[in-house]
Protein backbone atom coordinates (compact mmCIF):
# COMPACT_ATOMS: atom_id res chain seq x y z
CA UNK A 1 0.00 0.00 0.00
CA UNK A 2 2.68 2.55 0.95
CA UNK A 3 4.84 1.98 -2.37
CA UNK A 4 1.17 2.48 -4.59
CA UNK A 5 1.10 4.97 -2.37
CA UNK A 6 3.83 6.64 -3.01
CA UNK A 7 3.31 5.55 -7.18
CA UNK A 8 0.65 7.82 -6.91
CA UNK A 9 2.25 10.81 -5.17
CA UNK A 10 4.67 10.38 -8.47
CA UNK A 11 2.06 11.33 -10.49
CA UNK A 12 1.01 14.08 -8.62
CA UNK A 13 -1.93 12.37 -6.86
CA UNK A 14 -2.13 13.02 -3.40
CA UNK A 15 -4.69 9.93 -1.88
CA UNK A 16 -4.65 9.49 2.08
CA UNK A 17 -3.93 5.89 3.23
CA UNK A 18 -7.36 5.48 4.57
CA UNK A 19 -8.82 6.32 1.35
CA UNK A 20 -6.47 3.27 0.08
CA UNK A 21 -7.39 0.74 2.62
CA UNK A 22 -11.12 1.29 2.51
CA UNK A 23 -11.14 1.27 -1.54
CA UNK A 24 -8.78 -2.18 -1.41
CA UNK A 25 -11.28 -3.68 1.47
CA UNK A 26 -7.61 -3.50 3.78
CA UNK A 27 -7.40 -2.78 7.62
CA UNK A 28 -5.13 -0.07 7.78
CA UNK A 29 -3.35 -1.40 10.86
CA UNK A 30 -2.01 -4.06 8.48
CA UNK A 31 -0.52 -1.28 6.36
CA UNK A 32 1.45 0.20 9.40
CA UNK A 33 2.19 -3.38 11.37
CA UNK A 34 6.20 -4.15 11.31
CA UNK A 35 7.19 -7.69 13.25
CA UNK A 36 8.82 -7.03 16.71
CA UNK A 37 9.92 -10.38 17.52
CA UNK A 38 13.75 -11.99 16.63
CA UNK A 39 13.24 -15.21 14.62
CA UNK A 40 13.59 -18.63 16.97
CA UNK A 41 17.11 -19.02 18.17
CA UNK A 42 18.39 -22.57 19.30
CA UNK A 43 21.80 -23.21 20.89
CA UNK A 44 24.06 -24.78 18.89
CA UNK A 45 24.41 -27.65 20.95
CA UNK A 46 20.86 -28.38 21.76
CA UNK A 47 20.35 -30.73 17.84
CA UNK A 48 22.75 -33.00 18.24
CA UNK A 49 21.62 -35.44 20.24
CA UNK A 50 17.71 -34.66 19.93
CA UNK A 51 19.09 -35.74 16.00
CA UNK A 52 20.67 -38.73 17.56
CA UNK A 53 17.35 -39.58 19.44
CA UNK A 54 15.38 -39.06 16.21
CA UNK A 55 17.62 -41.39 14.49
CA UNK A 56 17.80 -44.38 17.05
CA UNK A 57 13.88 -44.26 17.87
CA UNK A 58 12.03 -42.32 15.37
CA UNK A 59 8.73 -42.98 17.04
CA UNK A 60 9.30 -41.07 19.91
CA UNK A 61 7.77 -37.57 20.08
CA UNK A 62 9.17 -34.60 20.89
CA UNK A 63 7.78 -34.65 25.44
CA UNK A 64 9.30 -37.71 25.64
CA UNK A 65 12.98 -37.08 23.88
CA UNK A 66 12.77 -33.84 25.83
CA UNK A 67 12.50 -36.16 29.02
CA UNK A 68 15.30 -38.44 28.36
CA UNK A 69 17.65 -35.70 27.03
CA UNK A 70 16.63 -33.28 30.33
CA UNK A 71 15.54 -30.76 28.24
CA UNK A 72 12.54 -28.30 27.86
CA UNK A 73 9.70 -29.94 25.63
CA UNK A 74 9.06 -26.54 24.57
CA UNK A 75 12.76 -26.55 23.22
CA UNK A 76 12.78 -29.74 21.65
CA UNK A 77 9.66 -28.76 19.42
CA UNK A 78 11.37 -25.58 18.44
CA UNK A 79 14.43 -28.10 17.44
CA UNK A 80 12.42 -30.41 15.55
CA UNK A 81 10.36 -27.68 13.85
CA UNK A 82 13.31 -25.41 13.09
CA UNK A 83 15.65 -28.03 11.34
CA UNK A 84 12.32 -29.53 9.55
CA UNK A 85 12.27 -33.20 11.65
CA UNK A 86 9.20 -32.48 12.54
CA UNK A 87 6.95 -35.63 11.67
CA UNK A 88 3.16 -35.39 11.20
CA UNK A 89 0.54 -37.32 13.47
CA UNK A 90 -1.49 -39.74 11.14
CA UNK A 91 -4.84 -38.70 10.35
CA UNK A 92 -7.24 -40.83 12.58
CA UNK A 93 -10.50 -42.07 11.41
CA UNK A 94 -11.26 -44.11 8.11
CA UNK A 95 -9.52 -43.76 5.26
CA UNK A 96 -10.76 -43.24 1.75
CA UNK A 97 -12.30 -45.96 -0.17
CA UNK A 98 -12.13 -46.50 -4.08
CA UNK A 99 -14.75 -46.35 -5.76
CA UNK A 100 -15.62 -49.77 -7.91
Amino acid sequence: MLSLQQGLQDVRVSVPMTMLCYWFGVACRTTYYKPTGSPAKVKPELPEPRKQMNEAEPSFGHRTVAALLGMNKNTAQRILQLKGWQVHKRALGQRLRIEA
